[in-house]
């Protein structure tokens, strides 16, 4: 069970790494990575900091707005996809925990509510919900 644990992680960070030659830039990159799709784990840690640091305007390339604006747009591009949506949160919610940040990012939200209310009422099959509901579960 273990070798098999290892081939997987494996093939799922091979897939991390070719999903993420799509961004232009290192912020983009990291992005890619924090919310890949692929796989059921938290984003990694290194990815999160790095993202933070763009969001508190400490990388000279990514600015606080520009940061949140490229996050919000993979956020609303994975919708449909839960893994991608609840990093995406994952990541916003560490963002609203950080003192520096949290009244930008809570404006930044506010200015875009109504993109996410629009999201509000797709959930029109239960069952789907439930399974991956079970699936998360199990890890």
């Amino acid at each position: 069970q273990r070798r098999r644990m290892s081939i997987s992680g494996g093939i799922n960070k091979m897939k991390r790494n070719f999903a993420a030659r799509k961004g232009e830039s290192e912020f983009d990159k990291r992005l890619i990575k924090a919310t890949f799709e692929g796989d059921t784990k938290e984003p990694k840690p290194k990815h999160v900091t790095y993202l933070m640091r763009c969001l508190r305007d400490e990388d000279k390339e990514h600015k606080c707005k520009e940061s949140f604006s490229k996050m919000f747009e993979r956020y609303c591009e994975g919708i449909g996809n839960w893994v991608q949506t609840m990093k995406c949160m994952t990541i916003f919610h560490c963002a609203l925990q950080d003192s520096k940040i949290a009244a930008v990012i809570a404006s930044e939200m506010r200015k875009r509510i109504q993109q996410i209310n629009s999201f509000a009422r797709k959930i029109e099959n239960q069952e789907f919900a439930i399974t991956q509901h079970e699936e998360i579960s199990k890890n």
